[in-house]
């Protein structure tokens, strides 16, 4: 009789087990999805009309994404009209275009100075064919970004806005 008593017991542990495992089951699989969303918004994106600015806003990046090791941040090139429209739609958090452009007024902007300098990719070097420095413009709106836009104005302007 003790035995049978004894796997009644265990029989019960089971599947309370069973069911308590299921009950996780459940709530990880609805957590999932909100987690998933959360990592999206952790990328920042920054959208650049001229090649003579990708190395110094690269090199900035690179430095901030020290501080920030779980952030994705993607770059884009285009022309810069393409860029300001981007920029406008909220397709891009942060725009480097030329400091004549002329941006919508419900922007932030700050300039900066950059010289040209080769780009290697791949093994293969691209030389700037033209050496003269350029004034260039960072443009942003404010946005929730899991980088500081200001960290990024003061690396690349010495100031923030």
């Amino acid at each position: 009789m003790e035995g049978v008593v004894l796997f009644g017991g265990f029989l019960a542990l089971v599947l309370f087990g069973y069911f308590l495992a299921g009950k996780l089951d459940c709530f990880l699989d609805s957590v999932q999805p909100s987690t998933q969303a959360k990592g999206d918004s952790c990328s920042l994106k920054i959208a650049i009309s001229n090649p003579c600015a990708l190395a110094p806003v690269a090199r900035a990046l690179k430095e901030l994404q020290g501080q920030y090791p779980d952030i994705e941040i993607k770059m884009y090139m285009g022309k810069e009209w393409e860029i300001m429209r981007d920029l406008e739609s909220g397709v891009t958090d942060i725009a480097v275009v030329s400091a004549e452009a002329e941006d919508s007024g419900q922007t932030h902007s700050a300039c900066f100075i950059c010289c040209p300098q080769p780009l290697s990719v791949d093994g293969m070097t691209l030389m700037p064919a033209d050496t003269e420095n350029q004034r260039q413009k960072l443009l942003w709106k404010d946005i929730q970004s899991p980088i500081p836009i200001q960290k990024l104005v003061q690396r690349l302007c010495g100031r923030s806005d």
